[in-house]
């Protein structure tokens, strides 16, 4: 099948799931026409950003459900969402009105593209409504001292806003919010900002960085917004950005957001809320067809993740019994709906796409992210990334402490994946609560509770990471500390040692106290075998095998661990700590 038809099956199985969850026939004003979402039975405020996707819908069956859908949506939310002052609430307890920016952009892409399929009454009240929002987003100074995806997002809202209304003001003002780039990247050109303030510099000298929001958000937004204008300089310093994330984009169509300011909504593919990445992969196919083989992965990911016509918040969800929540699905159904709208899929020479243009396939070696106290070792076959990011987002948030944060086999997938430190609910209506499962911590982490507070190596900010010259043997150095960073006292010192070889990692770890936990990323019908050294995890493709001398124990048996973020499940291996240098190896065999 080809990547147009796999996007228009997308399109229409996430068109069906979103149209069974819509609220219809209510004789409440405040539900009638908005989602109810299975996995959290609320509503999500943003639910009408599935508009355009359902009028394309509509046009390409030729299926007035669709455009009855899209109206419902946007009278659902003139009446439930609307402020006198222009505003969308993101939610209907929400005070937070930023999220108008996302609204303008697609009640201008409808208009833009289907006022004819709207109908004169719909295109009338639309058009009003769009103007209101205008004129707030364009007179909203706050949005400048917020997270990076707010300011130059606004500038392509404010771009369309000026087309629709032939407005020179909107597009003046567009054009002074996209002056921020330049000043908002690296020295590796990634884009920082969220995290506020933005010109705050953490002790290990780290930017705020988020890999979800940049690829999904931030970076599609800008180069859509310098497309429209047909500004080179800004489309080459954008594409300069979006090669510069492809570090973290991995072989099977993933990211890496082990580490990120914002990974409490990491979904693998993505981040919970926000549009997707596939307009930046596919505006380097366009440019160079060998980066085609990205765009297919990715896709790839995405029907995987799709579950009863819903895109699922991570690769696990569906083994782990975890709904789809539907705000997932109504931002990358209109994602796609652009694209295929929009973009020149039948250009690309499909066939001339491969993997090798990937940083992780190409690059062996060490590569060091200053910026995210970061590093990323390229192996042959596998890679992983390394971090100590101290950018304190939120309590709890993204792990420290020189933890191997992701370990990724060429055949075998995700090894190790480091999830949140505590699992909190930074935005309530944005994240999942789990059910039914282990909730707990994948990262890899040397752990010891006392009186009921957990102390762990993943808190430790300050924790000292030094590489030899061969960028092959990673040693850390770091106290145990709690979610507060404080430390355990007693006991508190722990060393970690990674030796990254051609075919296997060995872990060599001392701690005064507590364990070693070693979440493995395993499905739950994946086979597990044991002896009294060894534990053998048959995947896919290849055999994980973790072997301990000192011994190890399965506390849940052979009960799967869950996390939510990216959502994966996990076999939880324990090593104790006896106070001295103790060495475990992660290999792998490929199945014949």
């Amino acid at each position: 099948m080809s990547v147009q038809n796999d996007l228009k099956e997308l399109l229409f199985q996430w068109g069906e799931g979103l149209l069974q969850t819509q609220v219809r026939n209510s004789q409440s004003k405040r539900l009638n026409g908005t989602f109810l979402c299975p996995a959290c039975t609320v509503v999500h405020g943003r639910s009408f950003d599935a508009m355009y996707a359902f009028l394309l819908i509509a046009e390409e069956k030729n299926d007035s459900r669709y455009r009855q859908a899209a109206i419902d949506l946007f009278t659902w939310a003139d009446h439930t969402l609307s402020l006198p002052n222009g505003a969308f609430l993101n939610d209907v307890d929400s005070s937070w009105l930023g999220t108008t920016v996302f609204a303008a952009i697609n009640l201008a892409d409808c208009l833009l593209d289907f006022s004819n399929l709207l109908g004169e009454e719909a295109v009338r009240m639309m058009t009003v409504r769009l103007r209101a929002a205008a004129e707030f987003i364009y007179g909203l100074e706050s949005l400048m001292h917020n997270n990076i995806n707010y300011p130059l997002s606004n500038a392509l809202a404010l771009h369309l806003c000026s087309i629709v209304f032939a407005d020179e003001r909107y597009a003046r003002r567009a054009a002074e919010l996209a002056e921020l780039l330049p000043s908002v990247l690296t020295e590796n050109h990634l884009l920082f900002g969220e995290g506020v303030p933005r010109t705050k510099i953490s002790n290990r000298g780290c930017r705020s960085v988020d890999i979800g929001y940049n690829v999904e958000e931030t970076l599609p937004n800008v180069l859509r917004y310098a497309q429209l204008i047909d500004d080179e300089d800004l489309i080459d310093l954008t594409m300069r950005s979006i090669l510069a994330h492809l570090w973290f984009f991995l072989e099977d169509g993933g990211w890496d957001n082990s580490f990120g300011t914002r990974n409490f909504k990491w979904t693998y593919w993505g981040s919970r809320t926000s549009d997707g990445s596939l307009p930046i992969l596919l505006a380097l196919a366009e440019r160079d067809s060998r980066y085609g083989s990205l765009v297919q992965r990715h896709v790839s990911l995405l029907q995987k993740a799709t579950v009863n016509n819903l895109l699922l918040g991570g690769p696990h969800y569906h083994q782990a019994g975890q709904e789809a929540c539907v705000h997932h699905t109504f931002e990358h159904i209109s994602m796609v709906a652009k694209i295929l709208k929009h973009s020149r899929l039948e250009q690309i020479d499909w066939d001339s796409g491969t993997l090798e243009v990937l940083p992780r396939k190409r690059h062996v070696g060490l590569k060091e992210f200053k910026e995210l106290a970061t590093w990323v070792t390229v192996k042959p076959t596998y890679n992983a990334t390394i971090t100590a990011y101290d950018w304190p987002y939120m309590v709890g948030g993204h792990v420290s402490g020189g933890t191997l944060s992701l370990l990724y086999g060429f055949q075998t997938g995700v090894i190790l994946a480091a999830s949140m430190g505590e699992y909190t609910l930074r935005e309530r209506k944005n994240q999942q609560v789990p059910y039914g499962v282990i909730h707990e911590c994948l990262a890899l982490r040397i752990e010891e509770t006392r009186d009921e507070t957990t102390y762990s190596s993943i808190y430790d900010t300050s924790a000292g990471v030094l590489w030899n010259d061969q960028g092959d043997v990673c040693t850390v150095m770091g106290t145990l500390r709690n979610s507060n960073e404080e430390e355990l006292g007693n006991g508190s010192f722990y060393t970690f040692e990674y030796r990254f070889l051609e075919d296997r990692v060995t872990i060599v770890f001392a701690s005064e106290a507590g364990k070693l936990v070693i979440p493995i990323i395993s499905r739950s019908d994946e086979t597990i075998e044991t002896t009294a050294e060894k534990v053998l995890i048959t995947k896919d493709k290849a055999t994980v095998t973790l072997e301990s001398k000192p011994g190890f124990e399965l506390p849940y048996g052979e009960e799967r661990i869950f996390n939510l973020c990216p959502g994966f499940q996990a076999l939880r291996i324990d090593v104790p700590s006896k106070n001295k240098k103790q060495r475990i190896h992660l290999s792998w065999k490929y199945n014949k």
